[in-house]
């Protein structure tokens, strides 16, 4: 497999996840945000999903604030705002998980 992604993703070489480098900053509903990384293309590569709620955990240093990413991570345009998880509530399946990195 390729591992060029035209500097617009970054590979997590703990996890093996491809993450986008600057993810869109537009609030959408949770089903809005599967139906926009369905037809996303990064790094001339389509495929994309929303990550589970485990991935979005590994993703998070809790000794770091604003945002709570280890130091010197890669992403640009991270916002304090949540992200959404592909991980629904086990409750209520119109419920999803998600992530704040503030």
């Amino acid at each position: 497999m390729l591992s060029d992604f035209n500097g617009e993703a970054v590979l997590d070489r703990e996890t093996g996840l491809v993450w986008e480098q600057s993810p869109s900053t537009t609030t959408r509903t949770w089903l809005d945000a599967h139906s926009h990384c369905n037809v996303e293309t990064v790094g001339n590569r389509k495929g994309w999903r929303l990550p589970t709620i485990q991935e979005l955990a590994s993703l998070v240093d809790p000794s770091e604030s604003n945002p709570a990413l280890p130091s010197r991570h890669p992403f640009t345009d991270v916002q304090p705002s949540f992200t959404w998880s592909a991980t629904t509530n086990a409750a209520n399946a119109e419920e999803a998980w998600f992530v704040q990195f503030i």
